[in-house]
């Protein structure tokens, strides 16, 4: 089979899964325990802890949170901004969000704007006109689309200083500004440097990522709290950790429940070996592209370099997933989260793609194994089925 579905997940390379064996042959008791086996189980989980703040830019371990992954993470942080818009005198926090979201950034906020905790927003001002906002705004924005491949200026953004991050100034003890600021780096993480997104002794934004997205184990991933210190993130309103998940001291009491060492360090080890392989060449993707001559959703922006994501001629989207299946080719119609599953994505909506167009898109995402005789198999069998649809 060819694998084309890379954004939807990554098969488990082999330092990741030699990582999780070593530590479940190791280092299999409970981190939480009060004997000499537990205290080595709590060792090797600190040191997985400041090795991922090395690889996120040397950033206070202090700040990372180990979770069951980015869809848990994002429902973490905007529980953050819930408990400290509880906690405020002066109402409502307004959380904005940006239109190109995935659905575990989307719904977490609808459903705690739907308790009346958050007062949500879809983004439609430019970024600019966003900076100008009121302190009391929280502001998420993926890092890269999992659709589409768009890589966002975040790089411009972090660049703008302290200053900006708040839309109006920094201010408390949580390193300013960039402590409301929120982004998804799922897709990013293993195809990009993560170290833009600390800001020196700011620490910088809140971040979710997940360890299956870039060559580990599924079930695993990380919150890191924005502006630097763990206990102050939301520019130091939070003084107290903001418990999201109740039933033990855990994770210095964010989130309750034995923790899952093995998996903790077969991610860090997989984002090791996913460092090693950068930088990602699009040269194969770009090739395939223009070979193939069908419309690229984002076609002329910065992409991730694996991603490709095209609009058919004619069909709907299922039927060339039916048929490329049986050809030996995994691709999918985006993100496996979309509302409806059927190319149904509001992330598609914002890039200006009108339904019909939304119905034949196909997204094809390679990995660090993908060959060129891949790309090039997967052109000719898009050729192939056309031709088998356009005779049905």
């Amino acid at each position: 089979m060819s694998y084309f579905d890379h954004n939807a997940t990554t098969p488990l390379c082999a330092p990741a899964r030699e990582a999780w064996l070593r530590v479940q042959q190791e280092h299999w008791h409970n981190a939480s325990g009060l004997y000499r086996e537990a205290a080595a189980a709590r060792r090797e989980l600190d040191r997985c802890r400041e090795r991922l703040a090395e690889l996120l830019g040397d950033c206070d371990p202090e700040t990372i949170v180990f979770t069951s992954g980015a869809t848990e993470s994002c429902t973490a942080f905007f529980r953050a901004c819930a408990h400290v818009q509880s906690g405020t005198s002066g109402g409502a926090v307004r959380t904005v969000i940006s239109p190109y979201e995935h659905p575990a950034v989307r719904e977490a906020a609808v459903q705690l704007a739907a308790a009346e905790l958050l007062h949500p927003s879809q983004l439609e001002e430019t970024w600019a006109e966003v900076m100008n906002e009121t302190s009391t705004t929280m502001m998420a924005w993926m890092a890269a689309s999992n659709e589409t491949g768009e890589i966002f200026p975040w790089p411009q953004w972090l660049a703008r200083g302290d200053g900006h991050g708040g839309g109006g100034g920094g201010g408390g003890g949580g390193g300013g500004g960039w402590s409301r600021f929120f982004g998804d780096v799922s897709q990013w993480l293993g195809k990009l440097p993560a170290s833009i997104f600390t800001i020196g002794d700011q620490g910088g934004p809140w971040l979710a990522g997940c360890a299956h997205k870039f060559g580990g184990p599924k079930g695993v991933g990380f919150l890191r709290v924005g502006g630097g210190h763990g206990r102050e993130g939301l520019e130091g309103l939070c003084v107290e950790p903001t418990t999201w998940q109740f039933g033990g001291p855990q994770e210095r009491r964010w989130r309750a429940g034995t923790e899952d060492v093995a998996g903790v360090a077969a991610m860090v080890a997989a984002l090791e070996w996913a460092g090693d392989q950068m930088p990602g060449e699009a040269g194969l993707r770009d090739e395939f592209e223009q070979a193939l001559g069908w419309p690229v959703v984002g076609g002329g922006r910065a992409r991730l370099w694996n991603t490709s994501m095209v609009v058919a001629p004619r069909h709907d989207n299922r039927l060339w997933l039916a048929r490329l299946s049986q050809r030996g080719f995994q691709c999918s119609t985006g993100s496996a989260c979309s509302s409806g599953g059927d190319g149904d994505s509001r992330g598609l909506a914002a890039t200006g793609l009108e339904w019909a167009e939304m119905r034949r898109v196909l997204r094809f995402s390679s990995g660090w194994t993908t060959t060129a005789d891949d790309w090039r198999n997967l052109r000719e069998a898009l050729v192939a089925v056309e031709k088998e649809l356009d005779a049905r």
